[in-house]
């Protein structure tokens, strides 16, 4: 799932780098990915919206991507495995209708100890100290794509520890 949403990243960044007239295959091999990664794994949606959100606001703009047809096909190629899996599994044999109960707390967001435990399972995985370099960095060192790029994973991060 980790390489399928790298190569999405990358792909999603030679679409979009190269301007409205180039890019076709990188946008079908994007959406190609995208979709995979996300069939694979559900929660990979939050990866693949935040790198492509990123991507899109580092090199253009959001007006300009929605009236673009390669970001269409990039979305429709990403969304239709997935969302055909879970129409038959949902609604057609019916396996999975527990799967995603229970996974979302909205009351946790008003917890302070929500966040910290968050902040200790962050400690736990990589260190507070380097997920401040990495801030550090990020605010510092990067050129303004790959900021943008970085701030839209950060933000997507941030949503995906919301909602699970």
């Amino acid at each position: 799932m980790v390489l399928l949403i790298v190569v999405f990243w990358w792909a999603i960044e030679k679409t979009w780098r190269g301007g409205m007239l180039s890019g076709w295959p990188w946008a079908i091999l994007a959406g190609l990915s995208g979709g995979l990664a996300i069939f694979v794994k559900l929660p990979a949606v939050f990866f693949i919206a935040g790198g492509a959100i990123g991507a899109i606001l580092a090199y253009s703009n959001l007006a300009k991507a929605v009236k673009n047809p390669k970001t269409w096909v990039t979305a429709l190629l990403c969304i239709l495995p997935s969302a055909a899996y879970l129409y038959y599994g949902l609604y057609i044999i019916g396996f999975l209708g527990q799967q995603f109960g229970g996974r979302f707390f909205p009351t946790y967001w008003v917890d302070p100890y929500f966040y910290l435990r968050w902040l200790l399972k962050v400690d736990l995985v990589v260190g507070v100290f380097w997920l401040s370099l990495a801030a550090l960095g990020w605010l510092v060192l990067a050129a303004k794509p790959a900021r943008v790029f970085l701030s839209a994973l950060w933000g997507e991060y941030i949503i995906y520890g919301l909602v699970f």
